[in-house]
């Protein structure tokens, strides 16, 4: 690899993007613990590759189920989170601790209308908005999920142009390449909301994460995913 007119060894290179992703896996972790949504679109995804790069997407290595909070203002994304499901299931019991925990009582969650989303919102103590997707995808009041699905699509091309056949979640459970993606987006989103040039500012809001990450890691926190038994197995 030639990086800056440097030739850089791949496994060195790996290595360097896998430090990255711990980095801002943490800062990720940071602005969760720190962040309610208030007015939410919610929805779940699966997260993979297909079998010998083609065909329908399987149940192999690197594919496994995650949910997805966008914050809107103004009918625009300003912030996203996106995290795996324990043990790669989209039950009731995966998914309402992370809504209750997520969203601020008395906020909106926007979702379509998977089972497990009622009872989540009810716990949660938030106004549920459903959007029926077998008959519309928005309806006439304008209530739609169109920003958490588009978002979707924007995080998995970015994973593959960037990162091709590397599974965006590694044997031992940890998301090095999707907590980066995700941490790109938030900045842009941020720096854009300041009336702020990413391009200029970015590096800045990467020294400041490598700064907090070296100085004051999370010491109670880990990098892993609860992965289900067999999930590296192919199918």
């Amino acid at each position: 690899l030639s990086t800056f007119g440097i030739k850089v060894n791949k496994n060195t290179w790996t290595l360097y993007v896998k430090y990255l992703g711990l980095m801002f896996g943490e800062s990720n972790e940071r602005n969760r613990r720190s962040f309610q949504f208030q007015n939410a679109q919610v929805d779940e995804t699966a997260i993979g590759k297909r079998k010998y790069q083609r065909g329908k997407r399987v149940r192999q290595i690197g594919t496994l189920w995650a949910l997805t909070f966008v914050e809107i203002v103004e009918k625009k994304i300003v912030y996203l989170d996106i995290g795996f499901l324990p043990r790669s299931k989209r039950s009731h019991k995966e998914i309402i601790p992370e809504v209750k925990k997520r969203m601020a009582p008395g906020g909106t969650m926007t979702t379509d209308l998977w089972k497990a989303y009622p009872e989540a919102a009810r716990v949660a103590e938030v106004m549920h908005l459903t959007v029926n997707h077998s008959k519309e995808f928005v309806t006439e009041d304008g209530v739609h999920t169109n920003h958490v699905e588009g978002i979707h699509g924007v995080i998995k091309n970015a994973c593959r142009q960037q990162f091709s056949r590397l599974p965006i979640l590694n044997k031992e459970g940890t998301p090095y390449y999707l907590d980066l993606i995700m941490w790109r987006i938030n900045r842009r989103l941020k720096l854009k909301k300041e009336g702020k040039y990413p391009q200029t500012h970015l590096f800045k809001e990467f020294c400041e994460c490598l700064w907090m990450w070296t100085n004051q890691p999370l010491d109670d926190w880990s990098h892993h995913i609860q992965l289900p038994e067999g999930a590296f197995e192919d199918k």
